[in-house]
């Protein structure tokens, strides 16, 4: 069995044309923090000293407690889950828990506009099931944006009292080969594909 992780990169005018669209990258980089959540997952327990995208210890919930404890990657009211893309080009580590300069949600100098982090249906075969995670960021900054890198934030619930917290935690996080220039007007489009294959 073999379990891989690509992703792809669509760029797009204000018209809705392809003006640009990469070829399916390998991603190498999951980190940390995935095994940490899968084996909170997997153990029911609380995972305990998980740092966030703002560098903080969280303790995880486990998936039995009570209200949503499971990671997602889609949130009404929060454009934070999900995929995010940065500006920062330092090179990935395991311990890594954030970009290394995200770009920010809105449409300011040097931000893009996130759209709904998508999580597709499972496309399952005799031989191969493939799981995809798309996210849309429309540049309506007046200027251009470079992306040099992107990630995966997946929302958790922290242990404690009401009113809870809901960390974000990066689970991926990859430096492009090439950097994307986002002119105004234009939209990027990113999808991560998981994949198994036996």
């Amino acid at each position: 069995m073999n379990i891989a992780l690509h992703y792809q990169m669509t760029l797009r005018d204000r018209e809705g044309r392809v003006v640009w669209r990469s070829r399916k990258l390998r991603s190498y980089s999951l980190v940390n923090a995935w095994l940490r959540l899968l084996r909170g997952l997997m153990n029911n327990a609380t995972e305990n000293n998980i740092k966030d995208i703002n560098g903080a210890n969280k303790n995880i919930l486990a998936p039995a407690d009570a209200g949503m404890a499971i990671p997602y990657m889609n949130f009404v009211g929060s454009s934070d889950p999900g995929i995010v893309v940065g500006t920062g080009n330092a090179a990935v580590g395991m311990l890594d828990y954030s970009l290394a300069s995200i770009v920010a949600d809105g449409s300011g100098a040097g931000q893009l506009v996130r759209g709904a982090c998508t999580i597709g249906m499972v496309a399952a075969g005799a031989s191969q099931a493939q799981l995809p995670i798309t996210r849309s960021f429309s540049n309506s900054s007046g200027g251009t944006v470079t992306v040099t890198e992107t990630g995966i934030h997946a929302g958790c619930k922290k242990t404690g009292i009401a009113p809870y917290e809901y960390p974000n935690i990066l689970v991926v996080r990859d430096v492009l080969t090439s950097p994307v220039a986002v002119n105004n007007g234009q939209t990027l489009t990113v999808t991560y594909l998981f994949t198994i294959t036996v």
